[in-house]
């Protein structure tokens, strides 16, 4: 599948992916490694395939969020750790975007 969203932390330092497999992944932004953090229950079931993700990152690692729309939520990660901190509901339908402003 190919990637469908791509989002840049602050600094640069890292970048998250998600794809039509249906996952995140975060990657080093200067070696291209794989960080391989586990973001659970991160999958879409989008009918149109599209998902816009979104990162709010603060300067070193606590507090840097991910926010993952679903077909009924928006899902809210921590970047570094992939632990799932918050579901937002409330939309009637599918979410397909998301956006955070820098703090």
């Amino acid at each position: 599948g190919g990637i469908t969203s791509v989002a840049f932390s602050a600094d640069g330092s890292v970048l998250l992916s998600s794809g039509r497999d249906q996952r995140l992944r975060l990657w080093s932004a200067a070696s291209g490694e794989n960080l391989l953090v586990h973001y659970e229950g991160a999958y879409s079931s989008a009918k149109r395939g599209h998902k816009q993700i979104a990162l709010s990152t603060r300067l070193g690692h606590a507090g840097s969020r991910v926010y993952f729309p679903t077909a009924d939520a928006v899902r809210v990660y921590d970047l570094h750790s992939g632990a799932l901190l918050q579901t937002l509901k409330g939309h009637f339908g599918e979410a397909l975007c998301a956006a955070a402003a820098a703090s």
